[in-house]
């Protein structure tokens, strides 16, 4: 469970538009500005051999497809699949944690609190885009980060995370796609 909160929160976290400009800083807080404004997004996060498929709809839903099956995050509720069956467990943080990573305030104090270097041009599948880098060190996990965001519309595409274990690539694709998720029954 603690992974699925880990990963609900890279995921909400991560940064949405911005024009390469002369602060790179200011630069992400746009991109995360803009990708706290969506609707809805898709991402594909692969982490050590396993690839975990998210939905996400605005404000607090999150459908994920993980090798251990399908959950969902419903407001403060997760919903996890157990012997074709759904279990309900509530945990109260997941609304205030979704909602101050989403939150104008947190992005502002995130993007100034951290040192952001311009790697410059990059592309992804296709996709012209310019990445940034920083390194973060939030609850005591040191890793290096590395986003790049679409130069067409600002929004990320690709974001890998390199902590002491690893690594973690998250990919973003089907922005404000037409999306609904309910609680499983």
């Amino acid at each position: 469970m603690r992974r699925l909160l880990s990963l609900a929160a890279a995921l909400t976290v991560t940064f949405a538009p911005l024009t390469a400009g002369a602060d790179p800083s200011s630069d992400l807080q746009k991109t995360a500005e803009a990708f706290a404004a969506l609707h809805s997004w898709h991402a594909t996060m692969v982490s050590q051999g396993r690839t975990t498929e998210c939905d996400f709809v605005a404000p607090d839903r999150f459908k994920l497809t993980t090798p251990m099956g399908p959950a969902y995050v419903i407001g403060s509720d997760i919903y996890l699949s157990m012997g074709g069956k759904y279990m309900k467990m509530p945990v109260p943080m997941m609304t205030s944690m979704v909602s101050e990573l989403r939150s104008p305030s947190h992005i502002a104090t995130f993007a100034k609190s951290h040192k952001v270097q311009d790697l410059g041009d990059t592309s992804v599948g296709g996709v012209a885009t310019h990445a940034y880098a920083f390194d973060d060190n939030t609850n005591g996990i040191a890793t290096h980060v590395v986003i790049d965001v679409a130069k067409s519309d600002s929004l990320p595409r690709r974001q890998v995370v390199t902590y002491a274990k690893g690594s973690t690539t998250i990919t973003y694709r089907n922005f404000n796609a037409p999306l609904t998720i309910n609680a499983p029954t």
